[in-house]
């Protein structure tokens, strides 16, 4: 009986676990085939046991004396039934006294085992333990003895297999009932007939009606609204007369009523089970909010369908209504500052080129974000001389500061666009930076360099990782109001035209924005 022993065995304990007669503290089924084995065999004692790594343990047992027949199970110190697991095969013992294999088990002396038939009782491809029949004499089986003994293990052993399923399934119904009580969606089981079987928490919420009021009530009168029953019926009455529901397995809505009259939306599923009798099973929730919410997505999304049109309509007023004229008023006024005024009369008109820039500043920075919004912003890109390009951004908002930057640069951009990242610079480093000091560009490789310099106060720390996002607003923290767009813009354009910009500290006073652009070779 030594060597390995297939009692320990894991997978075999789970199983032996599995069956729930461990703790089962009677099995009907079981005790009708010991009372039948006893009558049959002549024996006082018939054992259906169960054998765990530790113990023995009787699922049912007849003419067991006390106190084993008490305490329902015995230490493997006292049990012949080990040796049936361990060997998967009959024990048959005819005087355990003179039997090598067990004369020296405390079941012979304490409980008075003498004559010994034991048969495997398997389940799912595992012993489980032993159906044996026990006598206090001496005894040899006979032939028929052990066949009738082994009809009643495979007996015992379809028995435990069906007292495992109704545990199984009655575990699954309490988990199913727990989901159910737990589910925030209401549950309605109803039969063929349309009455209600069942009806969870959520359904006593959503509908008004106890679980009490609703079982046994026509599901038709509790919630469909009069004008939908005519469907509900004919559905119920198709799977009834065998047919399948139009209904089942598909996500739909409808109105539903409550206790109240109230009419409210629902989304639903309807599963139907068909043993013997169908029954419905459906699931609802109240998407009254989420319809309320849909309307007014709608609603916004045809108020921005609007909002475009009319920065469309802006767009072009921008480029023609307000360009042209803006155009004219510049022309103009430079054409007046070359005449021989007063200089009261000069500086008045100097004030209205610089109003004018500043406006067609703006101007272009607003195309910018609408095509930005618009999924539109490219940049035809062409060889334009640095130098010449920086000196014009300078004369857009009469600066007069030192640019360093050879004749021989030529960058690959949009004009307009590098007009607009330079004078966007410029404009930035005169409100928050003191003024810009000078103008650099070099070259880098295949990259042009251009960097405008300033020795204000430098931008704040905590606004440098998103300053070039949009809405980052310097007032946040220091200086005039803006809006938060325009380094937004310039790197949007610099992004356009394949190029970069970037901010760099100037330890302890000033900054310097620069961007990178590809270099052109001389056209």
């Amino acid at each position: 009986m030594d060597g390995q022993r297939r009692i320990g065995y894991a997978d075999r304990l789970a199983a032996v676990d599995s069956t729930g007669l461990l703790a089962l503290p009677h099995a009907p089924g079981l005790d009708r085939l010991t009372r039948l084995a006893s009558r049959l065999l002549g024996v006082p004692t018939s054992l259906v046991s169960l054998v765990t790594d530790e113990r023995q343990v009787f699922a049912s047992q007849l003419g067991l004396p006390s106190p084993w027949a008490r305490a329902g199970q015995t230490p493997l110190s006292h049990s012949f039934c080990q040796y049936v697991v361990d060997n998967d095969a009959p024990l048959v013992v005819t005087d355990a006294r003179a039997d090598e294999r067990v004369h020296d088990n405390r079941a012979v002396d304490e409980i008075g085992v003498i004559a010994y038939a034991g048969m495997p009782i398997r389940m799912d491809g595992h012993t489980l333990g032993s159906f044996c029949a026990i006598d206090a004499e001496p005894r040899t089986w006979s032939a028929t003895d052990l066949a009738l003994l082994e009809d009643l293990a495979a007996a015992a052993s379809s028995e435990i297999a069906l007292i495992k399923a109704a545990g199984d399934a009655g575990h699954a119904a309490r988990t199913m009932r727990a989901v159910l009580e737990a589910s925030h969606d209401a549950y309605v089981s109803t039969d063929a007939e349309g009455i209600v079987l069942d009806w969870n928490p959520a359904a006593e919420r959503l509908f008004g009606w106890s679980r009490a009021e609703a079982i046994g009530a026509p599901a038709i009168r509790l919630i469909i609204p009069p004008e939908h029953r005519a469907r509900y019926a004919a559905d119920v009455a198709r799977v009834r007369g065998g047919g399948e529901s139009v209904l089942a397995g598909r996500r739909m809505e409808m109105p539903v009523k409550d206790r109240n009259g109230r009419i409210f939306p629902v989304e639903y599923t309807v599963q139907v089970t068909a043993v013997g009798r169908p029954v419905f099973h459906a699931f609802l929730h109240d998407i009254s909010a989420r319809l309320r919410a849909q309307g007014e997505l709608e609603q916004r999304n045809r108020q921005l369908e609007q909002a475009n049109l009319l920065k469309l309509d802006l767009m072009g007023m921008l480029s023609h209504d307000i360009g042209t004229p803006l155009a004219a008023i510049s022309g103009f006024s430079e054409l007046l500052a070359d005449e021989p005024l007063p200089e009261s009369a000069l500086d008045l008109i100097g004030r209205i080129r610089k109003a004018t820039h500043r406006i067609d500043e703006l101007r272009h920075n607003v195309l910018a974000m609408c095509s930005l919004d618009a999924g539109t912003l490219t940049a035809r890109r062409q060889p334009v001389q640095l130098a010449h390009a920086l000196r014009e951004a300078l004369d857009a908002v009469e600066a007069d500061i030192p640019v360093e930057c050879p004749d021989s640069l030529w960058v690959l951009v949009n004009p307009a666009h590098l007009t607009q990242i330079i004078v966007n610079f410029l404009t930035n480093a005169a409100k928050y930076g003191g003024g810009a000091t000078a103008i650099t560009a070099r070259l880098d490789g295949k990259a042009v360099i251009v960097a405008v310099h300033d020795e204000g106060p430098g931008v704040p720390p905590a606004l440098r990782p998103t300053l070039f996002d949009r809405y980052t607003r310097a007032e946040d923290i220091c200086g005039p109001r803006g809006h938060g767009l325009g380094l937004h813009i310039v790197a949007s354009l610099a992004g356009a035209n394949h190029g970069t910009v970037s901010h760099h500290d100037n330890h302890p006073r000033g900054s310097t924005f620069r961007l990178t652009l590809d270099a052109a070779a001389h056209p």
